[in-house]
C-alpha cells in the first residue's frame, strides 16, 4: 500500500463542536448578524421583503425573528429555512431538509410550530436544472453497465484530503481505467499530494471548480464522493456511487442511503486508507451497479427545485 504524506498540513481542525461551532462560523451573536442584514438591506434601498431564505448551521428563530421585525413589511415576509441537522427551533412559514433518512417525518416536530410546512426529502433537492437535462441521457448508460470510467469528489475544500486517498485507491484497484475524472474546489489545497496520486493513473484528468459536473457525471460508471448534497445529483442521474462520511450532517444520509441500496457507504473518512477504497470498488459488479442506479434513479428525480418554488407560490 502507498503510504500519504502526513495531512497535518492541508487539514483545519476546531476545539468546538456541534452548536458552538456552528456559533463560531457565524462571527457575531445572531441579534448583531440580523442587524448588519438588515442595515446592508436599508444600504441598498430594501426597506421591506416578501421571502426571505435562511441556510446556516448558527442560525435558528432568534435570528429569524429579529429579520422579520426589522423589516417590518405588512404581512410579514415569508420565511423558507434549509435545514438538516433537527438540532434548533425554526421561527419560520417553511422548512426543507432534502436528505432521506429513518423516521424524517419526526425530525422537526418538536423545533417548528404547527403551521409551519415542511418540505421533506429528495423530492425537493434543490438539484440544478442541467442534471434534469441529463437525466435520461445519464438512465439510458445506466442500461449497460460497466466499470470504465470513474468519477471521484470529495467536496469543493476538501481539507482531510480524502481526494488523493480515492484517487490512490482507484490506481491500487488494478483496474485499467478507460476514464477517470477528478473534481476539486477553488479552494483545495493538496495539489501537489494529489499529482503524485494521478500519476499513476494515465487516463485521469483534473477538473478545477467546474461547470460541467453533470456531464462527467453522465460520462461515469461509477463514483467516489462524499456524502453530501451531491447524493441527490447522483440519484437524479441514477449514477451508483462509494461515499465517505466527511461531515457530521453526512452521517445519517450515507448510513440510510447504504441500507436502501442507492450507494456503498465507506463510513467515517478519518478512519479510511487508500486500501478501503480500492477493495471498495472491486466489490462493484454489473448487478451491484444496475440496482444501485435502479433505487437512486427512483429517489431523485431533479424537479426539488420547480416543487420548492411550487410550495413558495401557495
Amino acid at each position: 500500500m502507498l503510504a500519504l504524506p502526513p495531512l497535518a498540513a492541508v487539514a483545519s481542525s476546531s476545539p468546538l463542536e456541534g452548536r458552538a461551532l456552528y456559533a463560531a462560523w457565524l462571527g457575531c451573536s445572531q441579534q448583531q448578524d440580523a442587524a448588519d442584514c438588515l442595515a446592508a438591506l436599508e444600504q441598498g434601498g430594501i426597506n421591506s421583503a416578501q421571502l426571505l431564505v435562511v441556510d446556516h448551521y448558527g442560525l435558528d428563530a432568534i435570528w429569524e425573528g429579529a429579520m422579520r421585525d426589522g423589516l417590518g413589511s405588512e404581512p410579514p415576509p415569508q420565511l423558507l429555512a434549509i435545514d438538516d441537522l433537527a438540532d434548533r427551533t425554526h421561527s419560520c412559514d417553511l422548512l426543507l431538509d432534502q436528505n432521506l433518512i429513518i423516521e424524517m417525518d419526526q425530525r422537526y416536530r418538536t423545533y417548528v410550530s404547527n403551521n409551519c410546512r415542511l418540505l421533506l426529502g429528495p423530492s425537493f433537492a434543490l438539484v440544478r436544472t442541467e442534471f434534469r437535462e441529463y437525466r435520461h441521457k445519464s438512465l439510458e448508460r445506466r442500461a449497460h453497465p460497466a466499470l470504465k470510467r470513474l468519477f471521484i469528489s470529495m467536496g469543493g475544500s476538501d481539507p482531510e484530503n480524502e481526494t488523493t486517498k480515492a484517487v490512490f485507491g482507484a490506481g491500487i484497484s488494478g483496474i485499467a481505467w478507460e476514464r477517470v475524472d477528478v473534481v476539486v474546489g477553488s479552494g483545495y489545497r493538496a495539489h501537489t499530494w494529489l499529482a503524485l496520486a494521478m500519476e499513476r493513473l494515465p487516463t485521469s484528468k483534473l477538473h478545477i471548480q467546474t461547470n460541467e459536473m453533470a456531464k462527467l457525471m453522465t460520462q461515469a460508471d461509477l463514483a467516489i464522493t462524499a456524502a453530501g448534497s451531491i447524493t441527490w445529483e447522483k440519484c437524479s442521474l441514477g449514477l451508483p456511487s462509494i461515499v465517505a462520511e466527511t461531515g457530521e450532517n453526512q452521517v445519517p444520509i450515507a448510513r440510510y442511503g447504504h441500507q436502501q441500496g442507492f450507494l456503498f457507504n465507506l463510513g467515517p473518512s478519518m478512519k479510511l486508507q487508500q486500501s478501503d477504497y480500492a477493495e471498495a470498488i472491486l466489490k462493484m459488479n454489473a448487478i451491484r451497479l444496475a440496482d444501485m442506479s435502479h433505487v437512486g434513479m427512483l429517489v431523485c428525480d431533479a424537479y426539488g427545485a420547480a416543487r420548492v418554488a411550487s410550495e413558495l407560490n401557495k
